[in-house]
């Protein structure tokens, strides 16, 4: 709104560290304009990436017609002697164009702390006169290597200045003053003495939006990697109790927890952290927090913890059809549920999440549901007995995910229309009958009849031909995208590729019916001694007043 009426420049520092919004606004800035009776605006974005750690974002940017890369290489010989002279105030001697040349490697900020152990060391020095002097037989007195360079910059600190130099390494940008001062160890007075002086030394500076921060990243490198392991644990472990108690983000906890060596912490807070995310679709977020919680679940070896992870992390790929990625975490999850239920220890609760045992018997005596038929009701008590009675081909467990039921593996089509389920070789009905493909077909095709009028008809209009089936356009059940083409094989064919699919297999609506009650009993299939079911409870008996379920 403002480039109309004068002339806008944005300017975008460090873009490897922007967020998925931020990159999201620069990828659409930089992409073709809408056609306009208008003239362009003057509107100029300049953004700075590091090279060693935003490549792909230059990349994607670089393939938008509206934007220029334009990469600065490091300097060449001729531009340091430049770098030298400017800063010495004088032509720069070829023999310290030389030395600065080899140890600083063309980055202009190693060209400045080069120059400065140069002089500390006495390898550059300056006569009565004003002229400077290297001596090359003290260069072995310069680092060979830059985060040495540093630290003989970083040697003569103070230990209040140290500890507070550590603290702000570990914690990185946009710490508060007390968080700091709680991993530091250092009450207010010493560490405002301590920042003080490291400012005058500029190795930290002050930012409006970030607070305290390193004068340069690589001073921040320098410090991080100057300390020692045990040093640097013991300093994640800190800053994970002092955020906590700030109530710092979980995404924060997760990192600290993770470097402190925590980590069976850590994978609850990288799941805190991705659920987050997922909630506000920023899927990018919640890739790279459930990779995080992968890495810590392998390292620890919590089998059960990476299998519900990497299903996660499928329902992340899912949500922007990215298919292929999402079916390689589901097998991976599958191979690790099934070396579960082979385990001797392997329980339930690996694959629906649940924890304690299950009541014996459940009464319901509020509102009495209007059916146990999944395809005849969809008032929320009867949604709750459905849920007790019957098991879906997946279950919802808590954040929103997914796990396996009745299925125990599924494949998705690159394509996204088809997915094919298969079934547990060990699910049941409560009288011993194998749970079938055919019973999740017949469900289905059920609900879609015309002739059932079910009220939960509509959510299956995301097969392939269900709505005009439904609505009378074809009467042909077989051209409905469901099919058993197994015992435990189910087919499912839909109109359009669908990011929630596998959260509606969780709802009563795509619940299994047993095909030989049903078929025996016909509308009375669902009533005390006749039905059957394959969920944790089966139905003891119904009344006016109560419906009682006992456990299966």
């Amino acid at each position: 709104s403002l480039a109309p009426e004068q002339p806008v420049l944005l300017i975008v520092d460090d873009v490897q560290w922007a967020d998925e919004l931020t990159l999201a606004l620069l990828d659409q800035l930089a992409s073709p304009a809408a056609p306009s009776d208008e003239p362009p605006a003057p509107f100029l974005i300049v953004a700075t990436v590091r090279s060693d750690e935003g490549d792909d974002i230059v990349d994607a940017l670089a393939e938008r017609p509206r934007a220029t890369v334009v990469r600065l290489d490091r300097l060449d010989k001729s531009a340091v002697r430049d770098v030298v002279a400017d800063a010495l105030g004088s032509p720069a001697p070829d023999a310290l164009v030389e030395l600065v040349d080899a140890r600083a490697d063309g980055v202009p900020f190693w060209i400045t702390e080069v120059l400065q152990a140069a002089a500390v060391q006495h390898v550059l020095e300056r006569d009565d006169d004003g002229v400077w002097h290297t001596r090359l037989e003290r260069a072995s007195r310069l680092p060979s290597t830059t985060t040495e360079l540093l630290g003989l910059r970083l040697r003569g600190l103070t230990s209040d200045q140290r500890a507070f130099a550590d603290a702000v390494a570990v914690l990185g940008r946009g710490s508060s003053p007390q968080v700091l001062r709680d991993v530091a160890g250092l009450d207010e007075l010493r560490a405002l003495d301590a920042v003080t002086s490291l400012r005058a030394l500029q190795i930290l500076d002050d930012d409006a939006e970030e607070g305290i921060r390193f004068a340069h990243d690589k001073l921040a490198d320098a410090v991080y990697a100057l300390l020692d392991d045990a040093h640097r644990v013991s300093l994640h472990a800190r800053a994970a109790n002092a955020l906590a108690a700030a109530q710092a983000s979980s995404e924060q906890l997760a990192w600290h927890h993770e470097q402190a060596g925590d980590t069976a912490v850590a994978v609850e807070q990288w799941l805190a952290a991705g659920d987050a995310a997922r909630a506000l679709s920023a899927v990018k977020d919640a890739e790279r927090c459930y990779e995080r919680a992968v890495a810590c679940c392998e390292k620890t070896g919590d089998v059960a913890s990476l299998a519900k992870t990497l299903m996660k992390l499928g329902l992340v790929h899912a949500a922007v059809f990215d298919t292929t990625a999402a079916q390689r975490s589901y097998q991976r999850a599958f191979s690790l549920w099934s070396e579960l239920r082979r385990a001797p220890s392997a329980s339930a609760a690996h694959e629906t999440g649940s924890t304690g045992a299950l009541p014996t018997a459940l009464v319901r005596v509020t509102h009495q549901p209007r059916s146990l038929d999944p395809a005849r009701a969809y008032d929320s008590d009867s949604l709750f007995v459905q849920a007790q009675l019957f098991a879906g081909i997946v279950a919802l467990a808590a954040a929103g995910d997914v796990l396996p039921a009745a299925a125990s593996s599924w494949e998705v089509s690159a394509t996204g229309l088809r997915y094919t389920f298969y079934l547990r070789d060990d699910a049941h009905w409560s009288d011993g009958a194998a749970v079938t493909a055919s019973d999740f077909e017949l469900s289905w095709k059920r609900a879609l009849d015309p002739r059932t009028n079910s009220p939960v008809a509509q959510l299956l209009y995301v097969l392939e031909n269900a709505r005009a089936y439904h609505e009378g356009s074809i009467t042909d059940p077989r051209l409905v995208g469901v099919n058993a083409t197994a015992k435990r094989t189910l087919e499912v064919k839909l109109a359009t590729p669908s990011a929630y699919l596998l959260h509606l297999l969780s709802h009563p609506a795509t619940f299994p019916i047993p095909s030989n009650v049903f078929f025996a009993h016909g509308i009375r299939w669902t009533a005390p001694g006749n039905m059957t079911s394959n969920g944790a409870f089966v139905l003891e008996d119904r009344s006016a007043r109560q419906v009682k379920l006992r456990r299966n």
